[in-house]
Order: structure tokens, then C-alpha cells, then sequence
């Protein structure tokens, strides 16, 4: 399966991946501009026949996705948790740790919508 081409990034890093059948896949990740200096979250999505680069959240890299099927996946990274229904995103609340230097490598894991967990490190 060939990843998307993406001519306007210096690396691309994919990071989780989550198939919810042989038709649709979800991976996630980041990427670099031009410099290398600037780190965008990156979501692709399989269809069966390609990959497609996703307009994600606005984060800096995204770490850990599950999905149920093509209308429900939780993507998470970079202290978010956003759920991608198919065609939008929208930001789920995640709990604050009292971590002097952030939290990180989140990951995430569901067995149908309505059940999904969650799972972070505290640095410091």
C-alpha cells in the first residue's frame, strides 16, 4: 500500500494505524515542512485502492487512532483527543494530569462508539 504523495514535506513519520475492514484503514502521524523545523499532525485514510492525506486537527503530531468503522475513529497526540466521523473532526475532553512538563505519547483504543479507552505518560 503506497502512502499518499506529499511533494510539500521534507518526512512524513506514521506513527498508528487502524483498520476497521480490508477497505478502510485510518493511520496517523506527523509531518515536517520544507525546513524540517515545523511538525504538522498527518491522518490518512485507505480506501480499498489509495491512501488520502486528511485535513487534521490542529495539532503537531498525532500518536495513537482507533476506529470502528469509516463513521467513528478517535485520533489522539499532542494533548488532544479528537473522534473523525467520515468528514469533520471534533475535540473530545480529555483529562488534565498536574504534569510540570506535559503529557505524552497518548494512545487510544475502541470496541465500538459508545466504549474506548485511553492512555498517557506524565514527564516530570
Amino acid at each position: 500500500m503506497p502512502l499518499a504523495p506529499r511533494s510539500e514535506v521534507l518526512h512524513s513519520y506514521l506513527n498508528s494505524v487502524s483498520c476497521a475492514s480490508r477497505r478502510f484503514c485510518f493511520a496517523v502521524g506527523s509531518s515536517t515542512d520544507e525546513t524540517g523545523a515545523t511538525y504538522t499532525a498527518l491522518a490518512e485514510m485507505w480506501n480499498g485502492d489509495y491512501w488520502s492525506v486528511l485535513s487534521g486537527p490542529s495539532a503537531s503530531w498525532l500518536s495513537g487512532v482507533s476506529c470502528v468503522d469509516r463513521s467513528f475513529c478517535m485520533v489522539s497526540g499532542d494533548g488532544i483527543m479528537e473522534r473523525f466521523n467520515g468528514s469533520s473532526w471534533t475535540a473530545t475532553s480529555i483529562p488534565s494530569f498536574d504534569a510540570p512538563f506535559g503529557v505524552g505519547s497518548p494512545a487510544v483504543s475502541c470496541v465500538r462508539a459508545s466504549f474506548g479507552v485511553a492512555t498517557a505518560y506524565t514527564r516530570g
